[in-house]
């Protein structure tokens, strides 16, 4: 029981933030196997993810965990240089090999879209990790993790992807490549400095963690400002409200 307890936990804000965001994208929603696919592939590609990270911090930097909770110079090194920029870079894989050639990713909005979906998965596997690790010591420790993760880290994860989303939309529908590459590059940065910086806080915690939340909120707002323009701006505006329509198949 326990652990259907703990998958349910782990995926179910997954689930809504994706959802969620899912609905801004009124005019031509993307067709949900699509988005099933990216949100299974997400999943998947935790475990390249963790080994990368893992090799990275025990075996290159060696540095602890518990180094990185005493030491914010560490702290600010791994979460900057090992932890933000590999699992971005994973989650953009994603879509990038999966998706970014489809004929289903056929305005720019659809990076935010996709990228969100990958990152959903990708965290809904890693809110399922956390919650099992304390809830099989402490089960009652449980649903406090998968809510504060699912306030927290679930929307974290989308923001960040959903900002990679962004430039990775505009920059398949600017008409130039290196325009795209140079668009591409700028999304994956902000990316990763939003994560690195959101991880530095949530790893030195005391007064530091409380910083993640007008982070969130700040880039949260912004990213949706973001998306509500790409809607605007969609090719299909034309038509009718998609709930007046029918959606793709």
């Amino acid at each position: 029981m326990n652990h259907l307890y703990f998958i349910f936990l782990g995926l179910a804000p997954a689930i809504f933030w994706m959802w969620y965001i899912y609905r801004k994208d009124v005019w031509e929603p993307e067709p949900k196997r699509q988005i099933l696919k990216i949100f299974f592939l997400g999943v998947v590609v935790i475990i390249p993810t963790g080994m990368l990270e893992y090799l990275f911090q025990h075996n290159i930097y060696n540095i602890t965990i518990h180094q990185m909770q005493t030491s914010l110079v560490l702290n600010t090194i791994i979460c900057f240089l090992v932890i933000g920029p590999i699992e971005e870079l994973f989650k953009y894989s994603v879509v990038k090999g999966f998706m970014y050639h489809h004929k289903d990713f056929n305005e720019p909005l659809d990076g935010v879209i996709y990228m969100v979906a990958a990152a959903m998965g990708f965290s809904g596997l890693e809110n399922i990790m956390y919650i099992a690790n304390v809830g099989y010591h402490d089960p009652s420790q449980a649903t406090t993790i998968a809510v504060l993760r699912g306030v927290l880290a679930t929307p974290a994860h989308a923001i960040f992807s959903g900002f990679l989303g962004v430039y990775l939309g505009k920059a398949k529908f600017c008409g130039d490549r290196w325009k795209g590459l140079g668009l591409t590059a700028t999304g994956f940065l902000l990316a990763v400095f939003l994560h690195g910086l959101y991880d530095t806080m949530a790893f030195a915690g005391g007064y530091y963690s409380f910083g993640v939340i007008p982070l969130l909120l700040v880039s949260g707002w912004l990213l949706l400002r973001q998306i509500k323009r790409l809607a605007d701006a969609s090719p299909f505006k034309v038509q009718p409200p998609v709930a007046q329509t029918e959606q793709k198949n």
